[in-house]
């Protein structure tokens, strides 16, 4: 075919259906056939699936990449695969990504890592020295697992260095776990690390997580350094 974009246009084709059968070797030449190098949505998800498939192809396609848009996006479409299949290695290779795609990277690799090993990933979100990414990590990390267990989220504070961090992860798990479970959640935090406890309820968020009915009741069960905030709390809500 003469014509460079009828003859694209038929390559493509071509290309859509060998991937049914070829996904890795389709990727490829569809990519080289194109006049620039640019990743769609339908790349992305192609490219998820041969990352779960062959991890190595996936992370060869990577070097590949010229254009440096391109390879940002084929990046982050493989992090949480790679993060999936291989943890550690994952968290050693964003450091090695551009500076400009580590934040992004990260977070994407570090939310998978959670769900697998909780407590690498903590300690990894732990070594970012921006307060406000490893704060953001943190909450990222406590919160997936917390989805399953708010028990074993708050059991993860104890790796937690900096009281801040602490605080920050408390938080985030007490917002939800007072939702879900008052009592329990309560109990927590009455029996946690003290520095938690007075962080968490001196500050009003938590008595609006809860039934207003049962916030009202419960101020009256809390340690009398804690009821006057609460109480507060509730008649802000009563009045409204």
């Amino acid at each position: 075919i003469d014509d460079e974009d009828l003859r694209r246009s038929y390559l493509d084709v071509v290309y859509e259906k060998m991937a049914r059968d070829y996904p890795l070797e389709a990727f490829e030449k569809q990519l080289a056939n194109r006049t620039d190098s640019k990743i769609d949505s339908k790349d992305i998800r192609r490219l998820k699936a041969i990352a779960k498939d062959d991890l190595k192809a996936a992370l060869r396609i990577l070097g590949n990449a010229t254009d440096e848009t391109s390879r940002r996006s084929i990046a982050l479409a493989i992090a949480a695969q790679y993060a999936a299949q291989e943890p550690a290695q994952a968290l050693e290779w964003v450091q090695s990504q551009p500076a400009a795609d580590r934040k992004q990277l990260l977070k994407a690799v570090i939310g998978s890592v959670a769900s697998i090993d909780a407590e690498l990933a903590l300690e990894a979100a732990q070594q970012q020295k921006n307060q406000v990414q490893r704060n953001q990590l943190i909450r990222s990390v406590v919160k997936t697992v917390a989805k399953q267990s708010p028990r074993d989220a708050a059991n993860l504070l104890e790796g937690i260095e900096q009281k801040s961090d602490r605080i920050v992860a408390a938080s985030a798990i007490a917002k939800d776990w007072l939702k879900k479970d008052t009592s329990a959640a309560i109990d927590w935090l009455l029996n946690t690390d003290a520095e938690v406890s007075d962080a968490i309820f001196k500050d009003r968020f938590a008595a609006k997580q809860i039934q207003l009915d049962e916030a009202q009741a419960i101020v009256a069960a809390l340690p009398e350094k804690y009821r006057a905030t609460w109480a507060r709390a509730v008649a802000d809500r009563l009045t409204k």
